[in-house]
């Protein structure tokens, strides 16, 4: 599964639920849960790429078995 950033109308969703009609608070709010959203796509995708430049690709460290 891959990550993404979370729609704008994910957002608008949220804050209708909490009932936060406000649009200032709407707009600081929105601006918030982006920046956090953005800090953890950046933190994730660097977490990725160290983990797919340490993982080795297949089996190379096994030896193929003995057949009989």
């Amino acid at each position: 599964m891959s990550v993404g950033a979370i729609p704008l109308s994910e957002i608008v969703a949220f804050l209708d639920l909490h009932q936060i009609t406000d649009i200032d608070e709407r707009l600081e709010y929105s601006k918030w849960i982006r920046f956090l959203d953005h800090v953890y796509l950046k933190l994730n995708s660097e977490k990725s790429e160290k983990e797919s430049k340490e993982k080795p690709v297949g089996n190379q460290n096994k030896l193929p078995g003995k057949r009989k």
